[in-house]
């Protein structure tokens, strides 16, 4: 028996900008932890002889900066499973374009997810055919 997924038009623009999410998320921490470690940092990108000011300045905004890269993983993560789930559920995909479409998801995660979305996720009928169990 094969079943349907309903995909209206708000459904895909909302996975549409939460397929952004993560990339979003990781550029927030790569910029606080730019701006915290700039000040150390000559002007043109070589590390200053002063290491430690460098190390100190992200000790001293650990727990920002950790808060930050989970925030980043958590969102990658969950994207990447909704995915990958996704991708498994196809009916219409041949396996051999489902490991391609999965393998560049888990290797460029946050540049992928929109990608994704816009090549494929974005031109599916509003119903797509999926297997009932994706195991």
């Amino acid at each position: 028996m094969e079943r349907t997924l309903h995909m209206t038009e708000k459904k895909k623009k909302t996975l549409g900008i939460l397929s952004f999410v993560p990339l979003l998320t990781f550029l927030v921490f790569a910029g606080y932890l730019l701006s915290i470690t700039y000040p150390h940092i000559r002007a043109w990108g070589i590390f200053s002889n002063d290491h430690d000011a460098v190390s100190t300045a992200m000790m001293q905004h650990y727990s920002t900066l950790l808060v930050l890269s989970g925030i980043a993983f958590v969102t990658g993560v969950a994207m990447l499973a909704y995915y990958v789930i996704h991708i498994a559920k196809l009916t219409n995909m041949p396996a051999g374009t489902k490991i391609a479409w999965m393998m560049f998801l888990v290797v460029f995660m946050g540049i992928a997810f929109p990608v994704f979305w816009f090549a494929e996720i974005r031109n599916e009928p509003e119903d797509v055919p999926v297997y009932a169990d994706y195991a």
